[in-house]
């Protein structure tokens, strides 16, 4: 009997010539080329020896189809492209989204390595199906998808998600709370969503460790801090202090019984999220960081700041050993900060340099980072090297980058 192997390579070329013709004729109105040329993307995924023969006859043809791919080994993370997913559907009909999304999602189950995913968007438009094509990627991971049969005991063990959809305030992400009873210990939000939904998401993911919110505002005006008691395995936190937030807000934060790692950024400006201008725009942020913005931040005389520092230094059994504020602090939260038992590496700048000497009797402080754009070599802070820090960065932040100096003693 003979195989498709053993015909000559201008037999091979014959047939998809056949196959292209074909194929053009029974799928003429479909935009998409992974669905119009199917037959010829199943061919050269047949074998290896048939992806060279695909190659060798049409290059154009195998780039378009993305054949390499099939030659890849899967990877652990997946980053979800919104904006590529865009142009690949412009004008496609809602039949053709769900092709679309049924080859995605039958790609991404067959992953068995998958543990981490991102859903990615920085362009400044957003399109309905956005949320569609979340919800149906968020039922695929549990196991519910309609459109594939699953084994559920084969499903990709998903551990970290991140949904960076940065800008887009009045397009809000939902239906984070269908992910239930997962091994997500990882989630990562930089998009607007309701605090009802992700204190649900918290209920039914009681594995979680660490949780990072990029935003400072949500859909349904709730407190970040209704998430406690929702999550007993929580370590790490990362949020966003609005400069408007009511001062006892954070307070309840400090419930965390299991908090050891807490970060704090500062609100960024909201004109600069929708790239009015060449410089400001996303991903001009994203690259430079939140140091180009530094003189910027209302917190000079954030009450909500102090009262969360307060209750978390009347914890007797805090767990609590990194805190990084990345942005400078008065000299009432350093006072605060200094009664923080247990704390062994601290973040943040300084309006007033005299205010390092608060931190001179710390017990068990041994790392500081100093976010500083002005002279901050003092009497105090070279005592405080002398004395207790075994490590120290001083970190000054300028347009041309940042110049860190480390000094270990």
């Amino acid at each position: 009997m003979t195989g498709l192997t053993d015909i000559t390579h201008f037999d091979l070329f014959r047939i998809l010539d056949y196959l292209k013709v074909d194929c053009e004729k029974r799928n003429k109105n479909e935009p998409l080329d992974a669905i119009k040329y199917a037959d010829i993307f199943n061919f050269a995924g047949s074998c290896r020896g048939l992806r060279r023969i695909v190659r060798s006859w049409s290059k154009s043809m195998y780039d378009e189809l993305e054949i390499d791919l099939l030659q890849e080994v899967p990877h652990s993370h997946l980053i979800v492209k919104f904006d590529e997913i865009h142009k690949s559907l412009k004008r496609a009909t809602v039949k053709k989204v769900d092709a679309y999304l049924d080859i995605y999602i039958r790609a991404m189950l067959k992953n068995p390595l998958l543990k981490t995913f991102e859903l990615r968007h920085t362009s400044g438009s957003y399109f309905s199906y956005h949320q569609y094509m979340f919800d149906e990627i968020i039922l695929a991971i549990c196991g519910q998808s309609k459109r594939v049969v699953q084994d559920k005991d084969r499903l990709p063990k998903v551990k970290e998600i991140t949904v960076n959809i940065a800008g887009k305030l009045d397009h809000s992400m939902n239906n984070l709370s269908a992910l239930a009873n997962t091994r997500i210990s990882k989630l990562s939000l930089t998009a607007s969503f309701s605090i009802s939904d992700l204190k649900e998401f918290c209920a039914r993911n009681p594995s979680l460790v660490t949780l990072e919110i990029n935003a400072f505002c949500f859909s349904d005006q709730g407190q970040l801090s209704q998430i406690v008691g929702h999550c007993p395995a929580l370590k790490k936190l990362k949020f966003v202090i609005s400069d408007n937030a009511r001062d006892r807000e954070y307070v309840n934060l400090a419930l965390l019984d299991k908090l050891q790692h807490l970060e704090i950024a500062k609100q960024l400006d909201q004109k600069m999220d929708f790239g009015w201008d060449e410089d400001h725009n996303v991903e001009n942020i994203a690259r430079l960081g939140l140091e180009e913005l530094e003189e910027d931040s209302n917190l000079e005389n954030s009450t909500p700041l102090l009262l969360l520092i307060q209750a978390l230094s009347e914890r007797k059994k805090s767990k609590l050993v990194q805190l990084r504020l990345m942005f400078k602090v008065n000299d009432t939260v350093v006072q605060a900060i200094a009664q923080l038992r247990g704390l062994r590496l601290l973040e943040c700048g300084f309006y007033d340099a005299k205010s390092i000497e608060h931190l001179k009797g710390h017990p068990t402080l041994n790392r500081l980072t100093i976010r500083s754009r002005d002279h901050i070599i003092t009497d105090n802070a070279a005592d405080l090297l002398r004395k207790h820090i075994t490590k120290c960065e001083i970190r000054s932040s300028s347009k041309a980058g940042e110049l860190k100096v480390s000094l270990v003693v």
